[in-house]
């Protein structure tokens, strides 16, 4: 199982205040970067350390880490070539984001 932990606070002084499960999974981890995002049909590709792109639907429930913090996906605007790490789920035979860490380097 795997959670999104929220929590404030800076440096190793944090204070947890939530958790939400992303469920029991299996989850795939890909890093890569944006190719093309579309909010309108709510996907997400991204090309991967090895050249691979990959196409993920992006969740009703989706929640983005950013340097701003975590956010929903109405606020999820990238931009193609930034770094990105999604854990996603198959769901009816496609994979669908749940998480999206923006901070990651690839």
């Amino acid at each position: 199982m795997r959670v999104i932990v929220y929590y404030f606070g800076y440096g190793s002084i944090r204070t947890v205040v939530a958790l939400r499960s992303l469920g029991a999974g299996p989850f795939t981890l890909t890093s890569g970067t944006v190719v093309n995002f579309s909010n309108g049909d709510r996907t997400l590709s991204i090309k991967d350390n090895s050249g691979v792109i990959k196409t993920f639907n992006i969740s009703s429930d989706l929640v983005v880490e950013a340097s701003t913090g975590a956010s929903e996906k109405t606020k999820f605007q990238p931009a193609k070539g930034d770094p990105v790490r999604v854990t996603a789920i198959m769901v009816n035979g496609s994979a669908t984001a749940l998480f999206i860490n923006t901070l990651v380097a690839n």
